[in-house]
């Protein structure tokens, strides 16, 4: 198949203007293409639970196609894709925690010190399917654990360490997504992580 010139890399911002003025549907399909999957790790950074998490994007995506003509492109589209998404992460974590459903947070390895940069966190991932049986328990040790421990954080900063340790958001996405200064966001993280180290006896 012989893709036209320029098409494969247009921008997020050309794939907006074709589908406001043409109605294109493949433009917007390659929106869906380019991003669900980050929306995706975002939710499930989230919600830890892959039916909500697909869910969530399914929902985000309706909403985006509905907006999407009166989108003026004051942030870019991925900035607002995810605040979006965040927000009915957020709203489904509220139904789910209303209702008392239970929801696990997965993580592959303990919390450790910082690095250089600060910003020294596990990164959360599903177990190996070929995990051995005493490691499998270890692990599902310190997934409640740590379950626990991310649910006694203030929400504002379970949502500021999530959505930096999703596919490392920056902090100015992260700020944009949650309304707040960039500053404000740093400070969020870094009294997260400390609660976290702290309730998993890490310090």
């Amino acid at each position: 198949m012989v893709i036209p010139p320029g098409q494969s890399q247009s921008t997020d911002r050309e794939l907006v203007k074709r589908f406001q003025e043409t109605g294109e549907q493949a433009a917007f399909d390659k929106l869906v293409e380019r991003h669900a999957g980050r929306a995706y790790q975002i939710a499930f950074g989230f919600l830890a639970n892959r039916e909500d998490a697909e869910e969530v994007v399914q929902d985000a995506f309706l909403r985006i196609y509905r907006h999407l003509p009166r989108f003026r492109g004051d942030a870019e589209f991925t900035t607002w894709m995810y605040r979006i998404v965040t927000n009915l992460c957020n709203n489904k974590y509220r139904w789910n925690k209303a209702r008392g459903a239970g929801r696990h947070v997965s993580v592959d390895a303990p919390l450790e010190s910082h690095d250089s940069s600060g910003d020294a966190l596990p990164r959360r991932e599903l177990p190996d399917d070929r995990m051995r049986p005493d490691r499998q328990v270890a692990f599902e040790e310190l997934r409640n654990r740590t379950e626990e421990a991310m649910r006694t954080l203030p929400e504002a900063y379970r949502q500021a360490v999530l959505l930096r340790n999703v596919k490392n958001l920056d902090y100015e996405e992260i700020a944009s997504m949650l309304h707040c200064a960039v500053g404000t966001v740093k400070s969020r993280i870094n009294r997260g992580r400390e609660l976290l180290r702290k309730a998993l006896g890490l310090e």
